[in-house]
């Protein structure tokens, strides 16, 4: 396999990467994975093709297959990419496009516990109403905003509009989760 050129994505390039330290991997499916130069050549060794998880359609990984025994497992690249031990997690920190887990590039990536994952997680797709992370719609009209921490869901209040409540949840998530905070987009 050889690299294909840098065409035009939509994943948003980082100003601390020019293209020329950057190789696309070729995927299945007419997809590619952007890594680091450095990485390429180990990683081309490899037959890598695109996996979106049952368990969230929105998401896309690079993935290859390893053989155990009589069964197939998977190795995802963005592990690969940072040699990560089993139980660890691997964050993508641009996570806001469902092709960004193709952006493997080790600037892109760091490790992170399970919680500060989920910060990181986009909104759930659910019955909420709400366009935003952390916004649900109460019966009464009025809207609230809430995260969680440590497992226990924190209330920030009931807000009168949806904007409100986004912007509360906002301050909360970068005040609490730091770099993992996925902010709501106002």
């Amino acid at each position: 396999m050889t690299s294909s050129p840098m065409p035009s994505s939509p994943m948003p390039s980082s100003p601390m990467t020019s293209i020329s330290d950057c190789r696309r991997m070729p995927l299945s499916k007419g997809y590619s994975a952007l890594v680091d130069a450095e990485d390429f050549d180990r990683l081309n060794r490899y037959s890598w093709f695109v996996w979106i998880p049952a368990s969230n359609k929105r998401l896309i990984y690079a993935v290859r297959k390893v053989r155990a025994g009589k069964k197939y497992g998977k190795v995802l690249m963005h592990r690969e990419v940072v040699n990560a031990p089993r139980g660890i997690k691997v964050d993508h920190k641009n996570n806001s496009h469902p092709e960004n887990g193709l952006d493997n590039r080790k600037e892109n990536l760091r490790v992170a516990s399970d919680a500060q994952n989920q910060w990181n997680a986009r909104k759930h797709i659910d019955a909420t109403t709400s366009r935003f992370k952390g916004v649900v719609r109460c019966k009464d009209g009025y809207w609230q905003a809430q995260l969680q921490v440590n497992r226990v869901r924190k209330y920030l209040g009931r807000f009168k509009t949806e904007l409100a409540a986004a912007k509360a949840y906002n301050e909360a998530a970068i005040k609490l989760f730091g770099d993992f905070a996925r902010i709501n987009i106002l």
